[in-house]
Order: C-alpha cells, then structure tokens, then sequence
C-alpha cells in the first residue's frame, strides 16, 4: 500500500482522479482550472510531522547552522524535500489586510527563536485560494509562512499588500506573528496568472527569491527583463497555457540568475503539484540559507537536472 499521511512523498501519494487526466487542450475561458478541478489533487492535506511536538523544531538543529552564531535560529534541517517538514501546520482564513486571504503557517510560531520566512503564492486564475491549501501546507510545514491571495489583475498589488501587513503583524503586540517573522527572507511565486502577478512583485526590494510555475510572463512580453532576485522557472512539457516556447522565452529574457526546468509528462494543472519539491527546496536554499541546496539546481548531474526534468541555468 502506498505510504500516506503526515510523512508520505509527493510520489507516494495516490495519482490523480481519473476525472482529472490530462487532456491536452487549452480551457475554453481564461481560467487556469476548469469546472472542479483541483490544482492539489493527488497530494493529501497534511496533518504535520511526527519529527517534531507542537512544531518545535527536530532534536539537532541547533547543530545545523555550523559557524554560525548560535543567537541566530535556522531552519530545522531535514533529509527530503519529497515529504512534509517537521512543523504541525494551521490555516489562517479570511485574514490579510482585506480578509480575503488564506494564510498556511507552522502551528507554534518562534519556537526556540526562530523567525520564519515568508513566502507568497498566487492563485492561477478561475482558481480559489483553498484549491492550493494542500500545497501550502507542505510548504509551511517546512517552517514558512506562506501567504495567498486572488489577484484582481497581474500587476502584483495584492502581494505588495500583503507584505507589509504581515510586516506590519510582525510589529503588532499581539499579533500571531509578533517578533516570530523574518522580514529579511521574502518570497513570491505563484500558477500561471498568479505568477504573472508574482513577476510584477518582484520590482518590490523586499522580495528575495522568485518562482515561476506554468506560467509564461505574458507571453514573452518582457517582464522577465524586470526580475533582479534569484528566479525558477517551472514548466509543464505538455502545457498548452503556459507553453514550453513561452517558458524559455522568460528565461532568455531573464538577466539575474535563474533555473529553468521543464517537467516531462505534466500539464497546466499537474505542474504545480508535481514541482512542490523544487519550490521547496529552492525557498530552502534562498530563504532558509541552506546554500548547499545549490547542487541540486546547479552543476552537471543536479537532482532536479536529469529523470524527468530537463533543465538549463544561467548567471550563476
């Protein structure tokens, strides 16, 4: 029986609902889920770890920051980024600075005195923020605060928004993320027009880490030009959307430096539950300082460079 639960892989996790096959063809109405589909499906709500109690980091990561000071917490370390971290999660809903957002964070927030980074997601278009809950999940529960929000247009003003309301709960006494936010380590990323919107976010100096997943910068229209922080850029080999040309064209306009893989077999609507893996391991290394995640983006043989994934980077 496959492995299932807190613990299970994205891999071991039961496959899509036949209903959800891919069909190759592009939605009738610019929306990136048609009808009930779900962008999670496939991958099970987590109910946390058992690597940890009540969130508190494993036994050991005191260790994991060597030659750094020990006044500065760190990321519990962990062995997969497959597999849900070592933090029980806890949704936050009708939150943010309009009540119209889903907040996904570990359940005890500064445990030891560490300061979470943030990272915000973005909806593809036609979907509700609850469609990626599952996603946001997995991503918490390796110690972030992940933040999500429709966007009305790609032009990233809910994002900005929603970074200086949670900057802004960080100073609030009070506040469930009072002094437990790291405001240096910001992430944005999204689906499709979410991450349209995420691209445009990235011109706010507070974000330091991008990814880009299935979707396509509008089409090559050159706000790839714009981003300044380290950048992934996710794709789906049989995504008729967020097309393979359209991906590759982002990363040839893109001057800082960036990772660009293309996912063998996966759709619009697939990529972003088979990529949770990358988008993990990329805020890990970006956000959470664990620099030797580099190999498995950069260099020959790289994890995510072989099997499934065919890859390029540049301006490393």
């Amino acid at each position: 029986m496959p492995e299932s639960g807190p613990n299970a892989s994205i891999d071991a996790m039961p496959g899509r609902d036949p209903a959800d096959v891919d069909s190759g063809r592009v939605p009738p109405r610019p929306t990136d889920a048609g009808g009930d589909r779900k962008l999670d499906s496939g991958m099970r709500p987590q109910a946390g770890s058992d690597a940890s109690e009540a969130g508190k980091p494993m036994p050991g990561a005191e260790d994991a920051a060597v030659g750094e000071p020990t006044s500065v917490p760190r990321l519990p370390p962990v062995t997969s980024v497959t597999m849900d971290g070592p933090f029980t999660t806890t949704v936050d809903a009708s939150t943010g600075p309009g009540r119209a957002a889903l907040v996904v964070r570990p359940t005890m927030l500064g445990a030891d005195g560490l300061k979470h980074p943030i990272f915000i997601w973005g909806p593809g278009r036609g979907t509700q923020v609850r469609d990626y809950e599952t996603l946001m999940r997995r991503i918490a529960s390796h110690g972030f605060v992940v933040y999500s929000e429709i966007s009305r247009a790609a032009d990233g003003t809910e994002m900005v928004a929603a970074m200086t309301w949670l900057m802004n709960e960080n100073e609030r006494s009070g506040s469930p993320y009072y002094q437990k936010l790291d405001e240096s380590k910001i992430g944005v990323g999204g689906h499709s027009f979410g991450s349209n919107s995420a691209m445009t976010a990235s011109s706010d100096p507070r974000v330091k880490a991008f990814i880009h997943t299935a979707g396509s910068g509008f089409r090559g229209a050159g706000k790839a030009l714009n981003l300044k922080q380290p950048a992934a850029f996710i794709c789906g080999e049989d995504d008729p959307t967020a097309n393979v040309t359209d991906c590759r064209t982002d990363y040839m306009q893109t001057s800082s430096p960036v990772f660009f893989t293309i996912i063998a077999g996966e759709d619009h609507l697939s990529t972003p539950r088979v990529g949770v893996p990358l988008v993990v391991a990329w805020l890990r290394w970006h956000l959470g300082a664990e620099s030797e995640r580099k190999s498995m983006f950069i260099g020959t043989g790289c994890e995510f460079c072989t099997g499934v994934y065919t890859s390029q980077s540049k301006n490393w």
